[in-house]
């Protein structure tokens, strides 16, 4: 399904604790904001896998429903010492890209690196800058919303618009015969 300038893009922020959501629409030169706020709002450590992935299951299918998006960008891992915290997220990672395509809905994987030099320009730019750039990029996002994981989520949301884009701008100069960039 190819992605026009008007589809509905959903960027996740997965953890092990919450699960941030954003949902955003290109318009004109800036994005709109449509949604955010959290999958599973708190996920308790006795919870067991099985009712996670449903609760994960019925929130997303409500997002599909509700938006009908065409793009959902995921965040990968990126943990440097807590191995168990990286398998926790691969396993949450590993049921939504099963989720999304089970509604149809074409998956990108987004690296935070990739995140924060698509939103400020700089691949180390810290969460703090992301997240101020957030509100200067997407318009309408309402002053109440407050939660990190929310407003992470709109920025992964806007880098796999980006990543998507080019990489659609990139295999149409492959099919075209024109591949040099330089």
């Amino acid at each position: 399904m190819p992605l026009s300038d008007t589809g509905i893009i959903v960027g996740i922020d997965p953890g092990t604790k919450r699960i941030g959501y954003g949902v955003i629409v290109p318009d004109k030169k800036r994005f709109r904001f449509i949604d955010a706020g959290l999958l599973i709002p708190l996920i308790p450590k006795i919870l067991d896998k099985k009712t996670l992935f449903s609760k994960i299951h019925a929130s997303l299918q409500n997002i599909a429903i509700a938006h009908s998006p065409i793009l959902i960008a995921i965040e990968r891992i990126y943990f440097g010492h807590n191995i168990s915290s990286a398998l926790s997220v691969s396993e949450i990672r590993g049921a939504l890209s099963f989720m999304a395509q089970q509604f149809d809905i074409l998956i990108i994987d987004v690296h935070p690196t990739n995140v924060k030099q698509v939103i400020c320009g700089y691949g180390h730019a810290d969460k703090t800058a992301v997240r101020k750039m957030v509100f200067q990029l997407i318009t309408g996002i309402p002053k109440s919303l407050t939660s990190r994981d929310a407003i992470d989520a709109l920025a992964i949301a806007m880098t796999g618009y980006y990543s998507f884009r080019g990489n659609a701008i990139i295999d149409k100069a492959r099919k075209s015969g024109t591949t040099d960039t330089g």
